[in-house]
């Protein structure tokens, strides 16, 4: 992590003049464009891809503070805003202060910058905001041992969230519901099903394979024509 303790990284020398001659019509940040062979994702996998993979690179879990006076570059710190999608929300506390009036106003009245998503709960409930423990939302990339490997988590934490979810979160673009996927707790979710009118029902090997065999046949068919 860039924070250790209450030391700050603080910007280089050379980003913090980028930072200071940037402008709407001067572009000081370096772009780049990326060209991947295959059918696109949808776009609610790729975020959620995505997302799942920021505890690797804290600094995109990071922002900018100035110190006070401006006496020095600004320094890298963890950001406390958040985009969860599991919420406990203290209903009595939100109806009463009318926390989803205060939220459509900032939305509104010309105070949003369109930042993250959930920025508006971020804007009008500053530092009343905590986290739950984290087997509300167990994501599919909990499960893999390479993404274990980033998580703020001692052995017998993972262990325990792994084992025991609160709230299984398929996250990736195999769901439970696909033919392929070997979720560990795919059964679970078939027993869930098996509760609705839906009970009984099972992905088809057949509907893969032919969905598998469309999707090559379109691939081929981009390359060949161009």
């Amino acid at each position: 992590m860039a924070t250790q303790g209450h030391h700050l990284d603080r910007l280089t020398a050379v980003d913090a003049s980028f930072l200071t001659n940037e402008t709407s019509n001067s572009h000081m940040h370096v772009g780049a464009i990326l060209i991947f062979e295959g059918p696109p994702p949808k776009y609610v996998d790729l975020v959620e891809h995505v997302r799942g993979r920021l505890s690797q690179v804290p600094r995109f879990r990071q922002r900018l503070v100035v110190p006070p006076l401006e006496a020095g570059r600004p320094l890298w710190a963890d950001d406390v805003n958040f985009n969860s999608g599991v919420l406990l929300l203290n209903l009595p506390a939100w109806r009463e202060e009318d926390i989803a009036g205060a939220a459509v106003a900032y939305l509104t009245d010309g105070r949003h910058q369109f930042l993250v998503d959930q920025e508006a709960i971020n804007a009008v409930l500053p530092g009343r905001i905590g986290e739950v423990d984290p087997r509300w939302n167990v994501q599919t990339e909990h499960f893999a041992p390479p993404h274990q490997a980033t998580l703020p988590l001692d052995e017998a934490q993972l262990a325990e969230l792994i084992k025991d979810p609160w709230i299984v979160h398929y996250t990736t673009a195999v769901k439970a519901w696909s033919y392929e996927c070997t979720h560990p707790f795919r059964d679970e979710w078939f027993a869930s099903l098996d509760q609705t009118p839906y009970r009984g029902w099972r992905p088809s090997r057949a509907a893969y394979v032919a969905d598998e065999a469309r999707g090559i046949a379109k691939r081929v068919k981009k390359r060949v024509t161009g």
